[in-house]
Order: structure tokens, then sequence, then C-alpha cells
């Protein structure tokens, strides 16, 4: 059996490692794998839409924090388990044609070389989801001196010196974005959000108890990984379908991690979190992403605090005397959160969509005429190389078969578009599997 992996970032390596030891553990014959990556070396994202001080959001304490350790770890990976004779690098896929059980012809071409074609019996796609931005459409957005998809970030020089800076999306890259913005020469930095946000740590620190007796934390204590540390009700690796078919346990974590949180924090929003909560709609585990690009939040938080004398401000000092989840330090900077921008007008002036929200009353009183904007809002999954009758297995891609493939296709997967709350890892780990299996089942 033949099978082509398109993309050479992690799930594309982890893709290829399991297709080749697959007739080690599937009791099936050898599969020949052959990885296509567009660009000169592996990584995808990580190594070619990196930036400054950027961090990976994998909580394991063995797994390295930085993108350029965690390219490392990708060719040891490589040179671990021995994939680099199946990775062709510089090869550009332009077309993918065919179908199961006929097979696929992979049409490629190396840097000003002649298209070459290779016939395969399955297709893996991990060609990732950071390949092309999603560019909002914002009315007078061409009134600002400077405006950059976070795709073009690369250092904090980008900034300027003593610039208003504007982060519009509050995910992982807003987050890390605005930091490093709040910790540049700027002048003020805002972040815009849509619908709020819930922070969480990489890895969970522990709150110190009875701080009033001058406990401090412990700096050599990692912390326990937030992957690993949530209380799993009669959950494990099999669930019974009494439970999978209702919100027992999802209702069981959301009333633990809120209790948990106010505990430790004194807010449900998030750690620490004191703006920006999510609608009271989605605010459920069951329905959000968790952002573990925190390092921002106590900038966030540092306005709307209690600081007024009365009962909130009593109950959040007797609590936090108690127990409290260390602040760390702003040393008085601050980023100003605000809806998303509606207009712009001519002399560079936002108006903000008036969603009602503290921030919005707050940031309504004042001028904010940025200079510099940065769009963190994402990315669109298009997939060019694929033939026209083939890409309607890209149409609705969450309403396959676990997310990864058609039931009339099962010989061309989605490999790693499937993101859990918390981690990613193993979901690509499963995808690789699944789809393996059910590859060499069908033929």
């Amino acid at each position: 059996m033949r099978v082509a992996v398109i993309g050479g970032g992690p799930s594309g390596l982890v893709t290829l490692k399991y297709l080749a030891r697959a007739h080690l553990s599937l009791d099936c014959d050898a599969i020949e794998a052959r990885l296509f990556e567009l660009e000169d070396s592996i990584g995808g994202a990580f190594t070619h839409r990196a930036y400054e001080d950027a961090e990976v959001r994998i909580c394991h304490i063995f797994m390295p924090g930085t993108a350029s350790d965690y390219v490392q770890y990708l060719h040891d990976y490589c040179s671990k388990f021995r994939l680099w004779p199946s990775i062709e690098l510089g090869a550009e896929v332009r077309n993918i044609h065919g179908r199961s059980p006929q097979g696929y012809v992979v049409e490629y071409a190396k840097k000003g070389g002649e298209v070459l074609r290779w016939r395969c019996d399955a297709v893996a796609v991990c060609s990732g989801l950071h390949r092309e931005p999603n560019l909002p459409t914002i009315p007078g957005l061409n009134h600002v001196p400077e405006v950059m998809h976070s795709s073009k970030f690369k250092t904090k020089s980008q900034f300027g010196v003593n610039k208003t800076v504007m982060i519009v999306g509050s995910g992982e890259t807003g987050a890390d974005v605005a930091y490093l913005a709040v910790n540049s020469p700027t002048k003020q930095v805002l972040m815009c959000h849509k619908d709020g946000f819930h922070f969480a740590p990489k890895r969970n620190p522990g709150p110190v108890l009875l701080p009033i007796l001058g406990r401090k934390p412990n700096p050599s204590e990692p912390g326990i990984p937030i992957d690993v540390s949530r209380a799993n009700l009669f959950d494990t690796t099999y669930v019974h379908q009494a439970l999978r078919n209702s919100m027992i346990l999802w209702e069981y974590y959301n009333y633990y991690i809120k209790v948990l949180l106010w505990v430790c924090s004194g807010t449900t929003s998030g750690m620490d979190q004191w703006v920006g909560e999510i609608s009271w709609a989605r605010h459920h585990p069951s329905k959000i992403f968790f952002n573990k690009s925190m390092k921002v939040c106590p900038y966030l938080s540092l306005p709307y605090r209690p600081k007024q004398p009365g009962p909130s401000l009593w109950l959040y000092a007797l609590r936090s005397a108690l127990v409290q989840t260390p602040i760390p330090d702003t040393h008085g900077k601050q980023v100003d959160l605000a809806p998303l921008p509606k207009r712009i007008d001519e002399r560079g002036v936002v108006e903000f969509v008036g969603n009602g929200r503290p921030e919005y009353e707050r940031i309504k009183l004042q001028t904010i005429q940025p200079d510099v904007i940065v769009l963190c809002t994402g990315y669109q999954q298009t997939f060019p190389f694929l033939d026209d009758k083939l890409k309607v297995n890209t149409n609705h891609l969450s309403s396959h078969v676990r997310g990864i493939w058609r039931r009339e296709q099962p010989t061309m997967g989605f490999i790693g578009f499937v993101r859990p709350s918390l981690g990613a890892a193993v979901g690509v780990k499963s995808s690789c599997t699944a789809q393996t299996t059910c590859s060499e089942s069908w033929r």
C-alpha cells in the first residue's frame, strides 16, 4: 500500500511515523509512505510563521518550551524514527486527483523543475491550520499607518517607539502579541475581542495557602500540566454510553472549574481574569477553547480588580488572605481591552462595536488612534492542490467521521484539523491511528 502525506508540520510527521510503523501493530504489509513538503525545511508554522519569544502550548514539562526548540525536537523525531528518506522537501503539490478504490495521482514539482507524478492508494492531508490568513473587512482600515496580519509579525521592533498598538483578536496569538507590545516602548496597547476568552495556565502552579502568614509560592515547583490536572469523574479511555450521551460529565466539569477558579483567584471568567468573560450562553467547558497564552492576563485585569471600598473588595481581601494564585507584578503597565472595531474614520480614529460590556463603557470615553494594527484573526483552511471532484471532501470537515474522513471515501483523511479544548498532540495521534487502520481495512 502506498500513502501520500501532504505537509511537513507536526501532524504530517506524526502521520508519516505511524504509517511507517503500522505493519508492527496492524498485522499488515509494510506501507510505503512519502511526505511532500512545500518549504525547504520541516516544522510548518513553528518554522515559517513563528514570532519573537513564541512559546509552544504543549503543557508537558518534558516538551520544549520555545518554537525554535520544538523545531529541533521535530528534527530529532525524524532522525530517531528514520523518517528522512521518506520526506520530499521543496516539493510543491500542484494537483491530487483520483478516487478510491482506483487510487490517486499526486502531481508535484521541485522548485524550477518538471512536474512529477506519484501514484498511491491513500492520501493524508496534513497541510495545517495556518496557511491562508483570514483578513477581516474593517471599513477605513486604510487610514491606519501600518496594518499587518500576525503571519507577517516577527519581532517587537515592528511596534516602533511610542506608538499606539491595537491587536484585533483575542486568541493565543493575539494574547502573545499584546504581551510583547506592552513590554515594548509603546504608548498604549489595546486588544480587541468578539465574544470573550478564557485564560488558563499551561501548568497549574497551585494557589498559595494562607498567604496572610507570608507564605510564598515554591519557585522550584514546575506545576501540574493543565492537560492532565482535570478531575475526570468516571472518565477513562472508555466512557459508558449513558455518560457519553448526556451532559452529566460536562456539568460536573463546569461547576468544578468555576468553583476552583473562584477559590484560587476570585473570578470565574478565567484564572485571575477580571474582564473579557465569554458570554453566558457559551461559557461552558463543552463549548470553548482554553487560551493558554495567559502572560498578558494580569495586564488586562489590572484596571478591573476590586479596588473601591465595598463588599466586593472586602470579600476579595478575605479570600485572598486564605488562598490566592500568585499575581505577577506588571509595574503599572496595562493592556486595554476593547470590542472589535466597527469602523475607522478619515482621521484614523476607531469606532468600536457597542457591546455593553465594562470594557466598552471604559474605552468609549477615549480617542483611540492606532499607529499599528496587528490582525490576529486566524487563518482560512484552503486546499488548492485538490482536484475539484475531491474538494467536496473539504466541506464541513467537522461532519466527517471523527472529523477525519468521509464514509464514502475513507482513503483520504484530513489530519490535524480537529483540536480538543486542551492540548493537540493526543488528537493528532488518535487521528493518525484511526486513519491508518481505516485505510488498511478498506484496502
